[in-house]
């Protein structure tokens, strides 16, 4: 029947029993009905009394009717069963059919509840074990997160014996030396004159030792453009967190440069530069080569180690610090080669988040506080304020480092002579070969010319050249000066020199090159193969028209608004028409337009300026976009230059 169907489908952990009734719809329950082979739905008792192992079990049972039944229907069928003659005439009763129908429901019911009111008691019995549990393992996590605060105040309780216990161990060691009175004042007035020296060598004072900040930021390295890093900021940056308690040496990072710097008994190393991937994706360190000429060197894991494997590991220097993407590896290479810490970092790092974080790193050391609380106050402040770089902190011994008291004379602060030049050019792209090439001239000779007929942005090229050639450890470190200032042994840089070669400026020109170790680099719009008359070889240097690649590089970084594919296509071409493009798109369709431009920036930062939110769409007519331009130039009452 479809009852036994429904019953096993809700209850299917009943145990089903030996007896089975099959009852044929519209069929009487009778003996002959019991067969297992009938042809009918079967119908299952199960959980019943354990006795019932047959039929004829089932009908004395029946007839004689458990305390379980109801009353009213153990009466009724009693007096079904007095009525008849015998079992056989009272399973042929319709009447005792009937209440032996009522007798299997009943008895279905009270076993059925009986089974749910047991599954409810074991799931609120499971209910009470889970929150039990939970309690417990909410007990635990209070219990571990505890502990670990004990651990952690622990450890700076521990720290600051050691700090305290390291203090006495130098005051004690102080204290039993006997140092004239003329050698005290001696080291002190070296500590107060001590000057902040770019590149400085020789010997320094070792009661009061540096920080070290190597740099290296070439153009390109192995044809690929490296992005410029701001060095001057950064180190002013880094010396005004050092509050003058320490002294700050800049200098270019070379072989020579890094390995001096390395073995500096207590110095403190701060190496800012790029770290590449190979290939073969191997870990580039990259420096610079010697010589100032901004160069690329590379330097692998295997080379870092056998470049600094000679230095004594009591001499090496105490904090190194690697401001550079992924430099995890050169990291374990320097705490190998005797670095007592190391601060490296595990992702790529933009400049100005590594440059943040090291100004609250040093600012917390330079206030007296351990390498581990400094570092973490650093972390906590890059994390709130956006920056998902990975900094790690390698450590070989005591996280406590502490600098040297701050004289009685203040150190003075560093300043850069680039500081005097004009300021740097925004947006300023390309030109890497022509750089490269004025100063490699520049390394072997006095006087350079830089010349080109049409405005290719000759001004902006000087200055980028300027301020990289007087970057400490360049080719002219802090000795860079645009005409009319002049600095001796440096090098002078004439913009539009044609006029002043022309008369008499040229005497006062020439007049740079008598110093010892003077040079010129001139701008010109022709060459000027003999513009001294002899006295000096002047090395001339074409600079070409802007590539279609740079110049959409200025277009892109120009304009006020995104690209879309409006600004590209015909209006009878339109597909997908506002689709806003991205950076890589709008670059690959800007290549194709660049031609109208004839390779001068000037022109293209126009154009693009005329691009803003709301404007109309240029539709790929780039050349109309500077008709537009130059007949709002003439009705104007101050023409716009266009070149």
């Amino acid at each position: 029947m479809w009852l036994s169907r429904t019953i096993f489908k809700k209850f299917p952990h009943l145990q089903r029993r030996s007896i089975q009734c099959a009852v044929t719809p519209g069929e009487n329950l009778t003996h002959s009905s019991c067969a297992p082979n009938s042809r009918s739905h079967a119908f299952h008792l199960t959980d019943f009394p354990t006795s019932w192992s047959s039929a004829a079990d089932a009908d004395d049972a029946l007839l004689r009717p458990p305390s379980t039944c109801s009353t009213k229907t153990s009466s009724a069928i009693a007096e079904c069963a007095s009525q008849s003659k015998g079992p056989d005439a009272a399973w042929q009763s319709s009447d005792f059919q009937q209440h032996r129908w009522v007798f299997f429901l009943e008895m279905l019911v009270k076993h059925f509840a009986s089974a749910k009111a047991a599954a409810e008691q074991s799931e609120s019995s499971a209910r009470i074990q889970l929150a039990a549990a939970k309690a417990q393992i909410s007990e635990g996590k209070a219990r571990e997160k505890s502990l670990k605060s004990e651990i952690s105040e622990l450890k700076i309780q521990l720290t600051r014996l050691q700090a305290m216990a390291c203090h006495e161990s130098c005051q004690v060691v102080q204290a039993t030396q006997r140092v004239p009175p003329a050698s005290v004042m001696e080291n002190d007035q070296c500590s107060s004159v001590c000057e902040i020296n770019s590149g400085a060598s020789g010997d320094r004072c070792s009661a009061h030792p540096s920080v070290w900040y190597l740099y290296a930021s070439p153009l390109s390295c192995d044809q690929v453009a490296l992005g410029q890093l701001r060095v001057e900021e950064e180190a002013e940056v880094i010396d005004e967190a050092l509050q003058g308690v320490m002294s700050l040496q800049v200098d270019v990072a070379t072989v020579s440069s890094l390995r001096k710097a390395f073995g500096q008994q207590g110095a403190w190393l701060h190496l800012s530069l790029h770290c590449l991937r190979s290939s073969q994706s191997q870990s580039l360190l990259v420096l610079e080569k010697s010589g100032g000429n901004g160069r690329a060197h590379k330097l692998d894991a295997a080379g870092l180690s056998l470049l600094l494997q000679s230095e004594n590991g009591d001499c090496a220097a105490e904090l190194v610090f690697v401001s550079a993407c992924e430099s995890q590896e050169f990291g374990h290479v320097f705490l190998r080669a005797g670095a007592k810490h190391v601060i490296c970092c595990s992702s790529p790092v933009r400049d100005s988040s590594a440059r943040q974080f090291a100004s609250m790193l040093y600012h917390e050391l330079a206030n007296q506080k351990g390498l581990d609380c400094a570092f973490q106050v650093a972390t906590q402040q890059a994390e709130l304020t956006g920056d998902r770089s990975k900094y790690i902190l390698l450590s070989s011994g005591s996280p406590w480092l502490r600098p040297t008291k701050q004289s009685a004379v203040p150190r003075p602060r560093i300043r850069f002579r680039s500081n005097v030049l004009p300021p740097p050019v925004e947006d300023f792209v390309g030109r890497r070969d022509i750089i490269d090439r004025v100063l490699n001239a520049l390394q072997t000779r006095r006087c350079v010319v830089l010349h080109c007929e049409e405005p290719f942005g000759l001004s902006a090229v000087l200055v980028h050249i300027a301020r990289c050639a007087s970057l400490p450890g360049r080719l002219f470190s802090n000795r860079v000066a645009f005409f009319p200032q002049r600095i001796a042994g440096g090098l002078c840089v004439v913009d539009d020199a044609d006029t002043l070669l022309a008369g008499d400026g040229h005497r006062q020109v020439r007049r740079h090159l008598e110093t010892q170790g003077g040079a010129l680099l001139l701008g010109c719009h022709t060459a000027q193969y003999n513009p001294f008359r002899g006295a000096v070889k002047a090395i001339n240097i074409e600079l070409p028209a802007l590539n279609h690649d740079d110049l959409a590089e200025v277009f892109l970084r120009s304009c006020h608004r995104p690209l879309c594919m409006a600004d590209f296509q015909a209006a009878d071409q339109l597909k997908d028409a506002e689709r806003f493009l991205n950076y890589r798109e709008a670059f690959q369709q800007l290549r194709e337009h660049m031609d109208v431009f004839c390779g001068r920036p000037g022109l293209v930062r126009t154009a693009a300026a005329s691009v803003f939110e709301g404007s109309q769409r240029i539709r790929g007519n780039f050349g109309g976009l500077l008709l537009q331009l130059r007949d709002a130039s003439e009705y104007s009452s101050r023409p716009m230059c266009l070149c």
